[in-house]
């Protein structure tokens, strides 16, 4: 219809129609909105009633029901929901409404044709359906009479079938009276719904024959499952009939489910599910003897996902639970309250997820209500018309309520009001709950241990709260810190209950509870440095706080360590910046250690070297740079000390032994928080130890990131920290950042270098096939068994950068690697220790890594793909050469003064001298291929151009004549063009790796991980190597194999050579810690990016493996179809 400039008909709307109430039910509501951009820009109009219906598809039923009220008053004052999308504002609504239907009388006939009467009527219905799903049975019955009133007030017939709606306002009565426990209100209105009388519920059989659509049979069912349920309340026992009943609507379900599971993605319906599982337990409560109330299986946290879940289906389940409140001799005990005091308190905290503020508070007061009258008045509205009078009776309540239960809806009840605008109650309400559990006896009295963990635990999460709302609103925060100056004035509620708490968080640190660091010499507090602000002190008092609240939380942990890096930053890059501002009593110390006699000038000296931390600010982690000077710190200070003082040259020893303990005290403060941060992050990552989840993959990627990051920039100044927490720290949450580490190896400082090592060998032991690979390649790097393999990777590295100047460069650097780099020798020994441990552990894996990484080595270019690109690679230097040599041969024949022989020595020096780097090249290459083949491919290389290889050789370096130079370079021009045509042909692209590697092709049933997979969760070993190799067409000839899994999958990668593929392995890694960053993004939005990733797999420093992914379209085919085009 768009081709066809089709998108201003009825026929366009009503596709656009049905298309939105595919993706509606479908819960779309991303896809929604892109409908709406996509009809906006071709349409030339807004359809404001499809961007309401985003609202309703994500479950934000309350805003969605307002929009879609707001567009059928819209649609009524004209036939477009908006006029020309330029400049225009989204809605336009006039303020009063009233009086605008009375006009219809003169509206001329023609204009109401034009009406969309289907769309209104579809808007009419979804209106009922949003508050049918909050069960806001008021508003769809306040909603039933507008629209009676809107077809009254219009005399146009079709007009008027667009508010037709398809509730009965009798059934709507009764359901509004079933949810307040009304039955004989109940009784009264289903009389009047066609088939509803309570009477003729064990009568009458249910018949859905003639009803198609799965909507209308669940509501039908669920009317009669209503019936039944107030049939059983109203005549106090339970019949048979009844559930004989249930099980003929259970039947009916079940069918649906059924025919729901014919569609494939199999998408079943949360309503049919949920309907399904409420008649079912309530057949099998009816048929229970024992009486005792059947428990729905809802998890200890029971948190909802505003993504995932739909609220409407548990308030499905909550009525079942208010059912089961009211049936006759059903133990009543508390484990039917407890299960629905878990399951209102979740409805809530759901509903406040999607918005749907007015049900979030309605429940969130009958929870305190259930809790205040013991469950008395179960499901009755309160007198209280707010949230502030009822939390206010609930603490002043005489009845024993479990704290925990208390602490749970002040906290629930805190972020509602915050997330309506009420932050200032909701951070009161919420410090309140802290102060009323952290200042409370229930740590002494309280004997259920379990109980008082789980109060811990939410004071914690709560005092991290107030952290996060305090620190968006900056205006609340400094008018807290400003009353928190001044003792004794007038404060506001949370200045208070602030101040309790960090009384209670110094009382903790007295006591060394939280984070303590056990070799300090000076027992520094979280808030002792000059550069934070009040405020900031604050902020990270009440953050340590709610380490000592719960020591299990790792969030906690992470917010802690997270806000003392910050500090710890900015303190050492204002050190770094210039000298550290000394404290008094420190000022103090020194000069009664200086000798006396000492000038001023020199005592001014001396506190300015010992204000100096010498440390270097670098944003960079380059530790080659400032590692050496951070080692040699004490001594540097001492040699300054001495130099600029000349009374300390003749002072004993002892005196500048306790300057320079002064100066190490100043660069413990300076690095306080840095050392804080550390301690914090390793708590963190032993908490998250074990099985690790997706909300913690990215923090554990945070965590040992940082601590890297301080490992390898402050090793000295933060050893006493790092030494101890490396030695002990899970290896789980390391395995994220294995490319990291192993670069680590090679630090300068020893006991990096050591504790680096010592973690992977732990790594080793517990998850081998994460770093079996690296540490094979690089230890086999170090071996000079393979200098066979490092001279062909020379000369294709020359011949991928083209330059004939670098082959005598690569001629030496084999040279170069035989002098021993100290470097180089400690990463060595390094990887051989890995190694040592991974073949203790696993012999068989180890050999077998080392004989694929060999024999993939092998292939990197087959001799006769080396001799094509090395001839491709000399073609034109040589002919530019032939053509000198020509030249020089006329030059040396017209020269009459030379003789014969002259001109031909003459002749033989220069061909000899302008082909020296051709021939030396060749010549490398000849001594590759002269090896003793090991491959059948290899065989017939040497049997095919063995011996046309060493003629052209030996014609190049001794041409018979000279005088011809073109004559030198025929045998070459010979296996060029033969080898050419061999590449041209298809066949060549496919190969059989019998062939190229017959070790390979035996490999059956190994131990080796599937590379790339080790990230996945799952292990994969190699089962076997696939027979067909396929070659790209390409310069670097990659080659596509696959592996067959021990899962029986096939594992396709792409093989490449002659490339460094480290970078590309940590591009890679970038983009999947950015993935579980969208993921776990804070504002619990739904995840719409993901960056498509692959493994890759480094197999040394020119060679790796590459995942292949099927389906995609390489970039350069597109960009050769248009070069083509």
């Amino acid at each position: 219809m768009k081709e066809n400039g089709n998108t201003q008909s009825t026929e366009f709307e009503q596709t656009v129609l049905y298309l939105v109430r595919g993706l509606l039910d479908l819960k779309q509501p991303d896809a929604l909105m892109g409908v709406y951009s996509w009809c906006r820009d071709v349409m030339g109009k807004k359809l404001l009633w499809i961007k309401a219906l985003v609202e309703k598809a994500a479950g934000r039923y309350e805003n969605a029901g307002k929009e879609l009220k707001s567009s059928v008053k819209a649609l009524l004052n004209t036939d477009q929901d908006d006029l020309d999308v330029d400049g225009k504002p989204d809605i336009v609504i006039p303020q009063k409404i009233k009086g605008i239907l009375s006009k219809h009388n003169t509206t001329p006939v023609q204009q109401e044709t034009h009406l969309p009467i289907v769309r209104l009527n579809f808007i009419v219905n979804q209106v009922v359906e949003c508050y049918q799903s909050l069960g806001d049975w008021k508003s769809v019955m306040e909603w039933q009479e507008a629209v009676m009133e809107y077809r009254q007030d219009t005399s146009f017939i079709t007009l008027q079938t667009a508010f037709n709606t398809d509730i009965d306002i009798n059934y709507v009565r009764a359901l509004s009276e079933f949810d307040l426990n009304n039955i004989s209100g109940v009784k009264e209105n289903m009389e009047l719904v066609p088939g509803g009388s309570l009477n003729d519920v064990t009568k009458q059989e249910l018949h859905v024959g003639e009803i198609w659509g799965t909507s209308q049979k669940l509501d039908l069912v669920y009317q009669h499952y209503v019936k039944v349920a107030a049939g059983i309340i109203d005549q106090k026992q339970i019949k048979p009939e009844f559930v004989k009943s249930l099980l003929q609507s259970e039947k009916i379900i079940e069918d649906l489910l059924r025919v729901s599971s014919f569609e494939w993605p199999l998408l079943s319906s949360q309503k049919i599910l949920t309907q399904l599982y409420t008649i079912y337990c309530l057949r099998r409560q009816l048929e229970d003897k024992t009486k005792k109330p059947v428990l729905l299986p809802i998890s200890s946290d029971f948190i909802l996902d505003k993504d995932e879940h739909d609220v409407s289906t548990f308030l499905q389940v909550q009525r079942f639970v208010n059912i089961q409140q009211h049936l006759p001799g059903i133990d009543k005990k508390s484990n039917l309250i407890g299960q629905q005091l878990k399951l209102q308190l979740g409805i809530s905290n759901l509903a406040r997820k999607q918005e749907n503020y007015i049900l979030a508070e309605k429940l969130l007061l009958q929870q305190i209500n259930l809790l205040s009258d013991g469950g008395l008045e179960n499901g009755r509205q309160l007198k209280q018309d707010s949230i502030l009078p009822a939390l206010t009776r609930l603490r002043g309540s005489n009845s024993s309520i479990n704290q925990l239960d208390v602490l749970r809806v002040e906290r629930t009840a805190a972020k509602l009001l915050q997330a309506t605008g009420q932050l200032k109650d909701g951070i009161d309400i919420i410090s309140n709950s802290i102060v009323g559990h952290v200042c409370s006896d229930l740590h002494k009295d309280v004997k259920d241990k379990s109980l008082l963990l789980q109060c811990n635990e939410l004071s914690a999460r709560s005092l991290l709260t107030i952290v996060k709302w305090l620190q968006i609103d900056h205006k609340n925060l400094s008018s807290l810190t400003s009353q928190l100056r001044i003792e004794g004035g007038d404060s506001s509620v949370l200045s208070h209950n602030i101040q309790l708490l960090l009384e209670v968080e110094t009382r903790g640190s007295r006591q060394k509870l939280g984070i303590v660091l056990e070799d300090a010499d000076h027992d520094l507090k979280i808030g002792d440095n000059p550069i934070l602000s009040h405020s900031d002190r604050v902020i990270g008092q009440i953050l340590h706080l709610s380490t000592m609240e719960c020591p299990t939380l790792s969030k906690s942990w992470f917010t802690l360590a997270g806000w003392c890096y910050k500090w710890g930053r900015k303190s050492v890059d204002n050190a770094s910046h210039g000298s550290v501002e000394l404290l008094t009593d420190e000022k103090a110390e020194i000069l009664f250690l200086l000798p006396k006699g000492t000038s001023n000038e020199e005592t001014g000296k001396v506190l300015s070297v010992l204000s100096q931390i010498h440390t270097s600010f670098s944003s960079e982690e380059d530790i080659s740079e400032d590692q050496n000077e951070c080692d040699e710190g004490a001594e540097t200070t001492r040699r300054q000390l001495l130099s600029c003082c000349l009374s300390l040259q003749i002072a004993s020893e002892d005196c500048i032994d306790k300057l320079l303990s002064v100066w190490k005290r100043v660069v413990h403060r300076v690095y306080h928080y840095y050392q804080l941060s550390a301690k914090a992050y390793f708590t963190y990552l032993q908490l998250n130890g074990g099985e690790k989840t997706q909300s913690d993959e990215d923090g554990n990627v945070i965590g040992t990131l940082r601590l890297l990051r301080l490992l390898v920039k402050h090793a000295w100044e933060l050893r006493n920290v790092l030494e101890p927490g490396l030695a002990s720290t899970p290896t789980a949450p390391w395995k994220g950042i294995i490319p990291q580490l192993f670069s680590r190896l090679s630090h300068p400082e020893l006991y990096v270098r050591q504790s680096v090592s010592d973690l992977l060998c732990r790594v080793a032991h517990d998850a081998p096939h994460l770093i079996v690979y690296p540490a094979v390649v690089g230890s086999s790097s170090f071996n000079k068994s393979d200098s066979k393999d490092s001279g062909r990777e020379g000369l294709l590295s020359n011949y991928l950068t083209e330059q004939l100047d670098e082959n005598s460069d690569d001629c030496n650097s084999q040279e170069d690697e035989d002098i021993e780099d100290p470097s180089s020798k400690m990463l060595q020994g390094c990887l051989m220790s890995i190694v040592e441990i991974l073949s203790y552990n696993n012999p068989k894996m180890i050999s077998e890594v080392k004989q694929l990484v060999q024999e993939l080595r092998r292939i990197t270019l087959l001799w006769d793909e080396l001799w094509l690109g090395t001839l491709n690679q000399q073609h034109q230097d040589v002919t530019r050469k032939l053509q000198q040599l020509e030249s020089e041969v006329k030059k040396v024949n017209t020269n009459s003064a030379l003789t014969k022989d002259e001109k031909l020595a003459i002749i033989r020096e220069k061909h000899k001298t302008i082909m020296k780097p051709t021939l030396y090249a060749l010549e490398k290459l000849q001594e590759i291929t002269s090896q003793p083949p090991e491959t059948p491919q290899e065989e017939w290389f040497k049997d095919t151009y063995g011996k046309l290889i060493d003629a052209a050789i030996v014609k190049l370096r001794n041409p018979t004549n000279p005088s011809h130079p073109n004559n030198s370079w025929q045998l070459f021009k010979q296996l060029h063009a033969s080898l050419q045509q061999k590449a041209q042909k298809r066949s060549s692209l496919i190969l059989r790796m019998e062939k190229i590697s017959p070790n390979l092709q035996a490999m059956k049933g190994t131990v080796i991980a599937m590379p790339g997979l080790g990230m996945s969760g799952k292990m994969v070993s190699v089962e076997s190597v696939s027979n067909t190799v396929q070659i790209l067409p390409t310069k670097t000839k990659p080659k596509k194999l696959v592996l067959l899994g021990s899962d029986g999958k096939k594992y396709p990668y792409l093989f490449k050579g002659l490339e460094d593929l480290h970078l590309d392995e940590r591009i890679m890694q970038f983009l999947s810690i950015v993935n579980n960053m969208f993921v776990s993004n804070s504002s619990g939005e739904q995840q719409l990016y993901r960056a498509r990733h692959y493994s890759v797999t480094p197999l040394g420093p020119r060679s790796g493996l590459i995942q292949w992914v099927d389906g995609s379209t390489p970039l350069f085919s597109l960009y050769k179809r248009w070069q083509q085009e």
